[in-house]
Formats: structure tokens, C-alpha cells, sequence
């Protein structure tokens, strides 16, 4: 059994921090309630009671047909001839059976008239435009039949949220009231329930390069990938190319982490998606599904249909050697230290909604020695982080008290005042991986600490109470302050300058 003593080594030799940017959950639900309702729609789009999701439609042999609210139109290059771009607009939408022709269950309408500018060609939602502005000729309705091909690709990736496609018809218009039609929970982690569809494993990849545009020359791959991961949120289109999700490194960096089952199988993965315009990050949950009918997996931004969620590192935990788990509220910083850990320790973590953590499976930890690793990320305090395994311990005391946590703090500087008055925001990940080398986080070893007993731990918390109580305390500037501040952006305080004694 791994001592005290060589934990604490550990932690001052070869932890490893990660960044400090603040996690978006709100951000995250959105997301993932959004794939939520997608899912459902799609899981039910050719039951029998779907035509009453919508309250419209016409049926057809195969198919039911649902209008636009207003025409959809797109532009779209000829490609026999790039002097010439095509103008498109559809009325109609269907939903039907894959057919010989097309596997897609959605697909633009396409109505049988003649066109006059088409010479007889079945397309009639389509016009012709001349960049010089000249008359062009005729288009063949076969090159017609590829170009529509092109389209109904472009009309798969916008719509690949059925949830935005259908809100525009349904009466159903958030995804907590589409959730609860299909009968299901309007929560992120609620069990899903759907009949003709269920999850499956993600693929073994190989470590393929990511390919770069022209425009991409001096990008990373990380930054590259991360525009990727724009491409599947709320969820992937629907066809056979599904993004490679790779678990790669850039130093300390990684940003795709994924969960294993007792086997070693990928049931779900986190992508880390950061945002420059809200300067936070989102650790997004996806899994891979499949349907009836359908030779295609589809991505899909929810978390695993189970009751509960898995612990990260799963696979690791039921190995019977190991005896140690380093538990922390982090995946990040657990898949970061895995890396190192000697034999017989496991780095763990979970995702839930905040304070819920029932929706969590415990039982791989039990009859294992815990160690609660509380540390300052991602923008939450050492205070803020203690709190939180206080709620946890007070969780487990209740429901798995055979789970015993000890808990041990390990403070980290982020050195939050700059350097040489530079900005410390980022514009994208290529910064984030920047501003990590130039300002590197350090552990503060000598603050490290193993709480003894509950008490000694409770008391600390007590302390951390009265810490974040003190600072959300709003204080006005000083005088010096003030004069500081005026003279740097030529605004007087007027409403802070002390008031002449009465």
C-alpha cells in the first residue's frame, strides 16, 4: 500500500495543473439538451406518432412531408461549370424510409413539375445565376441531380440539429417540452429512454493527422480540431464520415478524454471546447449511436443512457491491483496525472449536475483506500473546491457509507497578477497553450496538506466558509484607489469621495 509519504512526493514531483479557465455547465446543458430533444426526434421521426409532434404534415407512399415556414434557400456553385452558381429554394422538407437512392431519413422534397429555365428537368426549385450576369445555358438534369446531391448534404449539416429543424413547425419549442412528449426527462443526465435507437462503442482509431486548409497553415492541430468540434454540437450530421476523435497530448494539454468501460471499450467521451467570446471552457459529453435500419453511427452531445454515470478511468478502477484511488472533481486533471501515477494508483473524477450526485456510480470505490485531492481550477477557488468534497462527503455518509474519503489539499499558483502587464485572455487554443508555457502554473509545495480526521477537515471547511463569505463582500475603493484609476482613465469618482464631517 502506497504511504502518505509517497502521495506527497508525488504531488510535489509530478502533478501536473491544468488551466485555469472557468467551466461553462450552463453552456453545457444547453448543449446537451439540445442533443437531448434532437435525439428523441430523430429516434421517433418515422413513428406512427410523429405526425402528432409536428401537428402537420401530408403522408406519402413511404414518407411524410412538412412545409417550411418560409421557402429554404441556399447558393451553391455549379460544379461542371464554377462560372455559374445555382440558387436553390425548397418549400418542403420530407421524412421517410432510406431507399436504394439516398440512406438519408431526411432529405429535401423534390416535386416532379417543369421548369421553364430547365428544359423539362424535375428540379424546379432551382435557378440558374451567371456571375457576369449573362444568360447561361442549359444544365443537363443529370449534372443537375449531383449539384442537388451537394445541397441535400449543405441542408443535412444545418438542420443536423432536428430539434432547430423542427421547432420551427412542431408547437413544442424548448427541449424540455419535446423530452417529456417522447416521455422522457427534460434533465442533461436523466436515464433515455428510446426504442429504435441505443448507444454503441466508439471505434478504435488509428492517429490520423488532421487535415489543413489553406487557411490553416500556422494553426496547431488542437486549434484545428477544436473548429472541428463546432461541426458536431448539438450533434453530427447524419451520413457515413463521423469526426475522428482523437485522445492526443501538446505537452499538458488534451482535449478530448475518453470514458472506458470493465472492458476497455469507449462508451462515452468529453470534448474541451473553449470559447474566446465568454473566455470560459465547456467539457462537453458525446456518444456514439446507432439506429434501426441504418448502417451509420451518429454523434450525439449527451451523456450515457444508463441511471448513472461512470467514474472516469473505469477501467483502471476494477483492476485488482489497485488499492489507491486519488479521487478529484476534475477529468481534466485526473487523465492529466494518470499519466504519471505509480503502480497501484488511480486518478478518478466524475461529470453530474452541480450537487447531484446521485447521478454518479460510487460502487467501483468501495473497499478501496480514497484520497479527495481538493485543488484550485478552472477558475474555482481552494475554498470554492473544498466546499464542494464537503457536499460529496456529506452525499456518501448517507448513501454509500461504506465509501470513506480522506481529503488532502494541494494549492496551486496561477500567478493571476500577469506578466509585464500583458493580457492574459485568449483568442483561441493556440493562446491557451501559450499563456501556459509563459506563465506555467506551480504547485505550492510546502501548503500541501493530509487532513488527519474528519474534524480537522470540517474546521477547515468552517474556515473556507468564512474566506469565500469575507470576499463576496463588496468594499468600496480607497482613496488611493481611486486616485489611481482617475488618473489613468480620466473619470472622477464622485460617488466614492468621502462626504465632509457634519
Amino acid at each position: 500500500m502506497n504511504t502518505q509519504d509517497e502521495l506527497k512526493e508525488f504531488f510535489i514531483n509530478s502533478f501536473i495543473p491544468i488551466d485555469n479557465i472557468p467551466e461553462n455547465t450552463t453552456r453545457r446543458d444547453s448543449i446537451c439538451m439540445e442533443a437531448r430533444a434532437s435525439l428523441l426526434i430523430e429516434a421517433n421521426c418515422t413513428s406512427e406518432y410523429f405526425p402528432a409532434f409536428m401537428k402537420s404534415g401530408v403522408p406519402g407512399s413511404n414518407c411524410w412531408s412538412y412545409k417550411f415556414p418560409q421557402p429554404w434557400s441556399c447558393k451553391h456553385s455549379y460544379q461542371f461549370n464554377n462560372n455559374y452558381k445555382l440558387s436553390w429554394s425548397f418549400k418542403e422538407f420530407e421524412i421517410g424510409t432510406p431507399s436504394i437512392n439516398s440512406t438519408n431519413i431526411w432529405r429535401l422534397k423534390v416535386e416532379s413539375k417543369s421548369n421553364a429555365n430547365i428544359n423539362e428537368s424535375p428540379f424546379n426549385y432551382v435557378k440558374q445565376i451567371d456571375w457576369e450576369k449573362h444568360d447561361g445555358p442549359l444544365l443537363p438534369n443529370e449534372n443537375l441531380k449531383e449539384d442537388f446531391e451537394q445541397v441535400n448534404s449543405y441542408f443535412q449539416q444545418v438542420y443536423r440539429s432536428r430539434f432547430r429543424l423542427c421547432s420551427l413547425i412542431s408547437p413544442y419549442k424548448t427541449p424540455e417540452q419535446v423530452c417529456r412528449f417522447f416521455g422522457n426527462h427534460g434533465e442533461v443526465f436523466a436515464k433515455l429512454k428510446s426504442d429504435s435507437m441505443r448507444s454503441d462503442c466508439f471505434p478504435k482509431n488509428l492517429n490520423q493527422p488532421v487535415p489543413k486548409r489553406n487557411d490553416q497553415v500556422d494553426w496547431s492541430e488542437a486549434r484545428i480540431e477544436q473548429e472541428m468540434f463546432l461541426e458536431i454540437l448539438p450533434c453530427s450530421p447524419q451520413g457515413p464520415y463521423q469526426l475522428p476523435l482523437h485522445k492526443k497530448y501538446v505537452g499538458w494539454f488534451c482535449q478530448v478524454f475518453p470514458f472506458r468501460n470493465e472492458y476497455g471499450e469507449i462508451r462515452m467521451q468529453l470534448i474541451k471546447l473553449c470559447e474566446p467570446k465568454t473566455q470560459t471552457k465547456c467539457l462537453i459529453p458525446v456518444t456514439t449511436w446507432i439506429r434501426e435500419n441504418y448502417p451509420y453511427n451518429q454523434y450525439f452531445c449527451v451523456p450515457l443512457l444508463e441511471d448513472k454515470q461512470p467514474l472516469y478511468n473505469l477501467d483502471l478502477l476494477l483492476k485488482p491491483e489497485t488499492e489507491t484511488v486519488i479521487l478529484i472533481d476534475s477529468v481534466e486533471l485526473a487523465d492529466s496525472n494518470q499519466r504519471n501515477a505509480f503502480d497501484g494508483i488511480v486518478f478518478t473524477s466524475f461529470i453530474c449536475s452541480p450537487e447531484h450526485y446521485e447521478q454518479v456510480d460510487w460502487t467501483p470505490l468501495k473497499n478501496k483506500t480514497i484520497y479527495y485531492l481538493i485543488t484550485n481550477h478552472s477558475g474555482v477557488s481552494l475554498e470554492s473546491a473544498a466546499l464542494k468534497a464537503r457536499k460529496l462527503k456529506e452525499y456518501l455518509n448517507k448513501e454509500e457509507p461504506e465509501i470513506k474519503l480522506l481529503f488532502v489539499t494541494l494549492p496551486v499558483d496561477y500567478k493571476l497578477e500577469g506578466h509585464l502587464g500583458r493580457s492574459r485572455t485568449f483568442k483561441n487554443v493556440d493562446d491557451i497553450l501559450q499563456n501556459y508555457e509563459e506563465w506555467p502554473p506551480v504547485v505550492k509545495t510546502t501548503e500541501i496538506k493530509f487532513w488527519e480526521s474528519d474534524e480537522e477537515f470540517l474546521e477547515f471547511c468552517a474556515e473556507a466558509e468564512e474566506i469565500i463569505k469575507s470576499h463576496n463582500i463588496i468594499k468600496p475603493p480607497t482613496l488611493a484607489e481611486i486616485t489611481k484609476y482617475s488618473q489613468q482613465e480620466e473619470i472622477f469618482f464622485s460617488e466614492w469621495m468621502p462626504r465632509p464631517s457634519e
